[in-house]
């Protein structure tokens, strides 16, 4: 049987990190739950799992590109890649990196699975995992709700899938019961039938104090406050009842935005537009199309930062509308324009023209455009004018069959974790597990079980 680590999970993922090692272990897997940071550390060690810190000690580079590394830090936090904020994480790095190295050639793991977080810490680890000869399988919330992405290089922008060209799809099938079921599925708002969750064990009160002293001393944390606290992001996300909203009656163009704290826009967008600048920009391309077409800013979950949007507000001409109007209004628009939101592939599922101006899974020429701001009335008007749909239903089949798990991050199902599994034996030397033959469908819940799929 193999030896499977995940990489630094964030406690956000509790329920999904807790199933899919109960699963694992089940077939006769050993897990490990390999941490950096002392308040997460402590949360994965009280829920009964076999739970690594690496601590901190000497630095020592070593052949790992510390520098390159930081500077994924830095991007995150809209910091100048230079100064004293660069060196600080670079230190913090290589003080890990001897322990991360001794970990992996004393305890040889097969697998590290490394999960939606691009941190400086999970490129570090992937790095040092490659070089003992482990080999790494990134998992992240898919192009559609309630699936996953899966690549062997990274999620979003640093996906494998992602650099892959047109001709690649060129003489692939397409499934058009499969697309169908999943544009129903994201129309209809299908929920999975999600497994039970096991309860969420705190740790003592002086076992989380001590580890967020240690977290905020080691430069690891967001905060005292924060990882104290770490433990309530376990907690079950509450439902978030629907809004409404009214989208216009004749064609428009739709605007995803998105935050600027979100790591696609500050990971794989070069020097993005705020959002009252793309929909400026989208507006004036409206009306290259059509003088009198309106244009619907459709926001992200959690709304914008202030700072965003009170330039947007100030925009005449343009309809807000909230994030439940993601897809009906990438359905219902003459084309979508983002930077690099994954909702715009619902617009794909509905052969609605899409252009990004970031990197993005779907960002195939053919399948959608590449624009920039300053010529996008250009690229609209291009991609409105050349519609390929059979390379698109192409690149989308592949995409949600062999690309995406239909595992939901939130509410994991049975058929899910199967397949989860599945792609992880794959990757193993010894690829089966004890315990009867898994199997797992490619597609929703719902339609597909309705017709005996």
């Amino acid at each position: 049987m193999g030896h499977i680590v995940f990489g630094a999970p964030g406690i956000d993922r509790y329920h999904l990190v807790e199933r899919l090692a109960r699963e694992l272990r089940s077939r006769g897997h050993r897990v490990t739950v390999l941490s950096l940071d002392a308040a997460e550390h402590e949360f994965w060690s009280a829920q009964g799992l076999a739970a690594t810190r690496v601590e901190p000690g000497e630095p020592d580079a070593g052949r790992a590109p510390l520098r390159e590394l930081a500077e994924i830090d830095c991007r995150r936090r809209r910091r100048r890649p230079t100064g004293p904020t660069l060196r600080a994480v670079e230190r913090r790095l290589a003080r890990v990196v001897v322990g991360l190295q001794r970990f992996f050639e004393t305890d040889a793991p097969e697998l590290l699975v490394l999960h939606q977080r691009r941190t400086s810490n999970h490129a570090l680890l992937q790095f040092v995992a490659r070089e003992c000869g482990t080999r790494t399988l990134w998992t992240g919330e898919g192009l559609l709700p309630h699936t996953l992405q899966l690549d062997d290089e990274g999620i979003d922008g640093d996906a494998r899938a992602g650099r892959r060209s047109a001709w690649d799809f060129r003489n692939l099938p397409s499934d058009e019961g499969l697309l169908a079921s999943a544009l129903a599925a994201v129309v209809g708002h299908s929920v999975p039938a999600a497994l039970s969750r096991r309860a969420v064990q705190v740790p003592s009160l002086r076992k989380r104090a001590h580890a967020a002293w240690q977290s905020c001393r080691e430069g690891t944390g967001d905060g005292l406050l924060a990882a104290f606290a770490a433990w309530r992001q376990a907690l079950p996300p509450m439902p978030q009842p629907r809004r409404n909203f009214d989208l216009p009656a004749r064609p428009f163009l739709c605007a995803l935005l998105q935050r600027d704290d979100d790591d696609r826009i500050r990971l794989d967008a070069s020097e993005p537009p705020s959002p009252a600048a793309l929909v400026a920009a989208v507006r004036t391309a409206a009306r290259r199309l059509d003088p009198e077409m309106p244009v619907v800013a459709v926001l992200p979950r959690g709304g914008l930062l202030a700072g965003e949007f009170v330039p947007l507000r100030r925009l005449a001409g343009v309809q807000i509308e909230v994030a439940d109007a993601a897809t009906d209004a990438s359905i219902a628009a003459a084309a979508v324009v983002t930077v690099n939101r994954r909702s715009a592939a619902t617009a794909l599922l509905a052969n609605t023209p899409v252009v990004h101006l970031g990197r993005a899974l779907y960002g195939v020429p053919g399948v959608a455009v590449r624009g920039m701001l300053d010529t996008l009335p250009d690229s609209v008007a291009a991609a409105v004018a050349d519609d390929q749909p059979e390379l698109r239903k192409r690149f989308l089949t592949w995409m949600l069959a062999h690309g995406h798990l239909w595992c939901s991050v939130d509410l994991p199902d049975h058929n899910g974790l199967c397949g989860l599994v599945l792609q992880i034996e794959r990757r193993l030397a010894r690829r089966k597990g004890v315990g009867g033959e898994l199997h797992y469908r490619a597609g929703p819940a719902w339609p597909l079980a309705a017709d005996g799929r």
